[in-house]
């Protein structure tokens, strides 16, 4: 009886052996499930911050090209309206030159007994009006071109603007 408690026990001890082993190795392996997770959760968190600070680089420098998008914007509508004002200074010179040449040559016509001197005076003043006339065309001319250079200037802006404000929705939304 006692051979059959000796194995009983042998078989029991070995039974709590094998149990005990199994035991460690469950329990070593949640440990190492555990540590892997641990691992995860800590990369992907620095990986969250890295991308969370390049998204608000990028939200500053998109709010920085708004910016300066907007001030070159207002910089081209001021520069509109100078080359504007010079434009209707240069046409109203233009129209008082032009009425001094008409009142010139309707001096010509009713003086029919002019005098050399005079009738040369008189043409004289109406070439130096005339080249007046022509620089202050020409003046108008590339004033124009440049109104023109700022209204292409300024739609480019603006639509580069909306560009930049749909970006910045879009940033914004992604968060």
């Amino acid at each position: 009886m006692e051979n059959k408690n000796s194995l009983a026990e042998t078989e029991t001890t070995q039974k709590k052996s094998k149990a005990r082993a199994l035991l460690l190795g469950i329990i070593g392996l949640l440990l190492l499930i555990n540590l892997s997770l641990l691992y995860m959760y800590f990369k992907k968190n620095k990986e969250h911050e890295v991308v969370k600070t390049e998204l608000n680089t990028e939200n500053t420098e998109l709010k920085a090209y708004i910016d300066e998008a907007e001030q070159l914007l207002e910089q081209y509508k001021q520069d509109s309206i100078t080359l504007a004002g010079k434009n209707i200074v240069l046409s109203d010179e233009l129209m008082t030159k032009k009425a001094e040449i008409s009142s010139l040559v309707a001096q010509l016509k009713s003086k029919g007994n002019a005098s050399n001197a005079e009738l040369s005076n008189l043409r004289n003043k109406i070439a130096e009006l005339q080249g007046q006339i022509a620089t202050l065309e020409g003046e108008n001319e590339v004033l124009k071109q440049q109104r023109e250079l700022l209204t292409q200037e300024n739609s480019s802006l603006q639509s580069d603007k909306s560009k930049l404000q749909q970006e910045k929705q879009q940033i914004s939304e992604e968060r």
